[in-house]
């Protein structure tokens, strides 16, 4: 418990990891668990591990090499090592979900599958470092723009961004802690027309997104890309590959339909009372290709696509 925080709930977040798990199962029992669990797939599995492996540790020149046999656990580097690793494992947690079925609140935090499960004082804590990162990275982009302003700026957009909008994407309620990033992108990058950037480049921007407006969203959409997975996880039943797929298009062109709707308003909003821009403003929201579309475009000089800096 961390100074501050409630003492009512009693529960605790704890994080399990086996001791050199791969190499510590027991083989014939796994092998026990793949052909009841896995019919289909046992006897592929019973090919690769019916012998021990062999490891050629080299000795001296001329020498025999030392033999190392495998005789226990699974395989690194084994094809279907993970899908044994995991069947081996799910009695463990059956047994564990039903002795514990409550076992599920966390009260303190840690990093878990790239978010954070915790207290909101300990997701403060972990996201700080990654703040900061992204900060110094901005930072360094804004002085890399004075001469290739093209690979600073696809740099930002196709990097860097994309590792705070997967933070917004696993991890409810982090916008607000995003601010110091978007206060450094006005201050390094955009002097104004914040707004106008954050568009797409075919809805007139440089898709420069503001990290704290649309970090709610991002979340949404990655909670209703799972919701087939989710599913069958709670079910314990199978998963329809095929229905998952469609889960995930159907989440991602929702989402950007509305990104490219609000954008549009947006758009008109920024034009209205000035009339030269209000016809441009028409024409990109009708579908007129911008003139900007090298920004998706990598700038590669032995495919012509690097833009010279301007004087």
């Amino acid at each position: 418990m961390e100074a501050g925080e409630p003492s009512e709930d009693p529960y605790l977040l704890c994080l399990g990891d086996a001791d050199n798990g791969f190499n510590g199962l027991n083989r014939m029992n796994s092998m026990w668990e793949v052909r009841h669990r896995w019919p289909r797939g046992a006897v592929f599995v019973f090919n690769i591990y019916q012998h021990e492996a062999r490891l050629l540790v080299r000795s001296a020149p001329g020498d025999e090499p030392q033999v190392l046999l495998s005789r226990e656990g699974v395989t690194q580097g084994c094809p279907m090592g993970m899908l044994v690793y995991g069947i081996r494992l799910m009695s463990l947690a059956e047994d564990l979900r039903e002795a514990f079925p409550e076992a599920l609140q966390p009260c303190r935090g840690q990093r878990y599958v790239g978010g954070f499960v915790g207290s909101d004082m300990m997701r403060e804590r972990w996201v700080a470092p990654m703040v900061e990162k992204c900060v110094a990275g901005i930072v360094e982009l804004a002085k890399v723009a004075r001469k290739y302003p093209q690979s600073a700026y696809v740099g930002l957009t196709q990097c860097l961004q994309a590792e705070w909008q997967y933070v917004c994407r696993v991890d409810p309620g982090v916008g607000p802690l995003l601010q110091p990033v978007e206060d450094a992108l006005n201050q390094q990058i955009m002097d104004s027309f914040r707004e106008l950037l954050g568009n797409a480049v075919k809805q007139g921007g440089l898709a420069i997104r503001n990290p704290t407006v649309g970090a709610s969203r991002l979340h949404q959409q990655s909670v209703e890309s799972v919701d087939q997975l989710v599913e069958s996880l709670v079910s314990n039943g199978d998963l329809d590959n095929d229905g998952h797929a469609a889960t995930v298009r159907a989440a991602s062109s929702k989402a950007r339909a509305e990104r490219c709707k609000a954008e549009a308003a947006r758009l008109k909003e920024l034009a209205a009372g000035k009339p030269k821009v209000e016809r441009r403003a028409e024409r990109i929201t009708d579908g007129e290709k911008w003139g900007l579309a090298w920004g998706n475009s990598v700038p590669l000089k032995r495919d012509g696509a690097d833009l010279p800096r301007v004087p």
